[in-house]
């Protein structure tokens, strides 16, 4: 699959990132993710293609419909703040 990759290809990169290829060259490809964003990637980083007439919406099961992942931290009281960084 990644050695038929062309511009204006529909991806999916194994980070999940979405966009279209704008190049691809033999070992990296450039991916447009938004208006004049564009990422270079290992040509491997490429997941799938996605079908042409798939659609555009986020799958609401991926926590990208508003949903978000938890982020336990722990704060350690005897750590230094910022202020005791000199």
């Amino acid at each position: 699959m990644v050695e038929a990759l062309a511009p204006g290809d529909r991806v999916i990169t194994a980070g999940g990132i979405h966009g279209v290829l704008t190049e691809v060259a033999p070992e990296t490809v450039r991916i447009e993710v938004a208006p004049q964003v564009v990422l270079t990637l290992a040509r491997p980083a490429i997941a799938r293609l996605v079908e042409a007439d798939a659609p555009t919406e986020p799958d609401p099961t991926s926590g990208a419909a508003g949903t978000h992942a938890e982020d336990h931290v722990t704060i350690d009281p005897d750590a230094p703040d910022h202020e005791d960084r000199a």
